[in-house]
């Protein structure tokens, strides 16, 4: 199965799959993924050269995955060694959703058309920025949208060691600072504050009251 997998329902109020890349998922892994999760969308937020590197096996018909390269300029481990603490993982987050608001956009009206996953490497940064993102636009408060994404810490481990087994990756990982190993709470809520208003990035790239009715009806709690 995946790692880092996790079901975010309980903040949206309907299934919001978020994890970590495709590694080492056979066919039939993907086939039961699906059947158990109900997928429809799958959103993958990786560069296309880690698509390459590890590619979705053949999923049934029904399940779409949609490439959305997101953040390119904020991923790349140049332009990390800045990046010491928390608040510096906010301000990069801020970036990253500044530089993709209009991905942003469209992600939130694939996200109104059912069961979906979003992910990239680690399902930690780009997917934590993805994820803020919608549940706050749900209206969910930026205290449990952080405790959900600090979760990711435990899966650290298990990610380490699958990008290891990964030999084209292990030159990334010397040169990532140590603090992006980690998912601490404060991180995510340096950004939400960051960010501020989630609407006023959104609205000017195409967000419309109707693409919200429709994110909201999507998650609507079922009963």
């Amino acid at each position: 199965m995946l790692i880092n997998l996790r079901d975010v329902g309980h903040l949206a109020g309907a299934p919001l799959y978020r994890s970590a890349q495709p590694h080492g998922l056979a066919v039939a892994d993907a086939a039961a993924l699906a059947a158990d999760l109900g997928l429809r969308t799958i959103i993958d937020l990786r560069s296309l050269p880690e698509q390459e590197a590890v590619p979705w096996p053949l999923l049934p018909d029904g399940v779409r995955v949609h490439s959305i390269p997101f953040g390119p300029g904020t991923t790349s481990v140049d332009n990390l060694s800045w990046i010491i603490g928390p608040a510096d993982m906010g301000v990069m987050y801020a970036h990253m959703a500044r530089e993709s608001a209009a991905d942003l956009v469209r992600i939130v009206r694939l996200l109104s058309e059912g069961p979906a996953l979003v992910h990239c490497a680690a399902g930690k940064d780009r997917t934590g920025v993805v994820i803020a993102i919608t549940l706050s636009l749900l209206g969910v408060e930026a205290a449990r949208i952080s405790e959900d994404y600090a979760l990711t810490e435990a899966a650290m481990p298990a990610l380490m060691k699958s990008w290891e087994a990964a030999a084209a990756q292990v030159p990334m990982l010397t040169a990532i600072p140590e603090i992006l190993m980690r998912a601490p709470a404060e991180a995510m809520l340096a950004f939400l504050t960051e960010l501020g208003d989630v609407r006023a990035l959104l609205d000017p790239h195409g967000l419309t009251d109707a693409d919200l009715t429709a994110l909201r009806a999507a998650f609507e709690r079922r009963t």
